[in-house]
């Protein structure tokens, strides 16, 4: 469940069930007390495109795909959605978008080369005008009305409202002045064909962390302290993965945690609440605190 920021356009981004492309795609928004903002809004369906031609890529299950007409919708990290001659689909990553705009690299798609027929975008975007989120607090639904030949099924987006943003994003050179000591696996990190995603995951992390803490909806933190957040929910996430030689896999797992909640811990405790929504922590507002309550876990 995302957190959107108040008084500020948005987005969020919905992953269309497999089937074929829809046809038409509504959405209708609510309030926190259920009241509807938009009706029946329609979003552009995406385009499926016929591949001209697909190869084999370097890397375990990658594809470098030729389309029939230039696309304008994929970019690095964007999920790509591959079917086949058989009518299988295959959910991948773009790891690459050339000069002209028809070849796509595709990473962790393990459909056979010879047998992809066309791919389409399966990623569409709810806009959410910043008119719409003027109040903050939990509750907040999107609905959506998804027509595909195979027929309409219906979904619900929940999302929160705060002042805090989580619009950012971390390179994995800024991870790795945090965390030097995984400069043995630079290569690796730079050329991690989801790293866009796992920044998302950790977003996810993070937004779990700061909806455990009571007000959370009026904290006001520093973007330093917030990145800094990030960067240890990315770390965590990886620390499952790989540890330098030598070192007990379990503790580097337990010490990144332990790095994800102290760096949770510091920013809450350095972070004021703005009680009056007026987008500045007033004087009386300063150094307001989390609730003792609040534990990290």
């Amino acid at each position: 469940m995302a957190i959107l920021t108040k008084d500020r356009a948005s987005s969020l981004a919905y992953l269309i069930p497999e089937g074929s492309p829809p046809s038409f795609v509504l959405w209708t928004l609510y309030d926190r007390t259920a009241t509807t903002l938009a009706s029946a809004q329609p979003i552009t369906p995406p385009t499926e495109y016929t591949v001209d031609s697909a190869a084999a890529g370097a890397g375990v299950d990658e594809l470098v795909l030729t389309l029939s007409a230039t696309p304008s919708e994929f970019s690095v990290g964007d999920v790509v959605r591959v079917r086949d001659d058989w009518g299988r689909d295959y959910d991948g990553y773009v790891h690459g978008v050339d000069s002209s705009g028809k070849r796509l690299r595709v990473a962790d798609c393990p459909a056979t080369a010879s047998e992809v027929a066309t791919c389409w975008a399966p990623t569409v975007s709810v806009p959410i005008g910043s008119s719409y989120v003027d109040e903050t607090g939990d509750g907040w639904r999107v609905t959506l009305d998804i027509t595909q030949p195979e027929g309409t099924t219906q979904d619900t987006i929940y999302f929160s409202v705060g002042v805090v943003s989580l619009e950012l994003t971390i390179s994995p050179r800024e991870f790795l002045d945090n965390h030097p000591e995984a400069a043995v696996d630079l290569a690796h990190l730079e050329s991690r064909k989801d790293w866009p995603r796992l920044v998302d995951a950790a977003k996810g992390r993070v937004e779990e962390k700061l909806r455990g803490a009571k007000r959370w909806h009026t904290l006001i933190v520093s973007s330093t302290g917030l990145r800094r957040v990030v960067v240890e929910a990315v770390n965590m996430i990886l620390a499952a993965s790989w540890a330098p030689s030598g070192v007990d896999r379990l503790a580097w797992k337990d010490d990144a945690r332990a790095g994800f909640n102290a760096a949770v811990a510091d920013l809450l405790a350095s972070g004021h609440y703005d009680e009056d929504l007026g987008k500045t922590a007033d004087s009386d507002e300063e150094g307001a605190q989390p609730d003792a309550s609040y534990k990290v876990l």
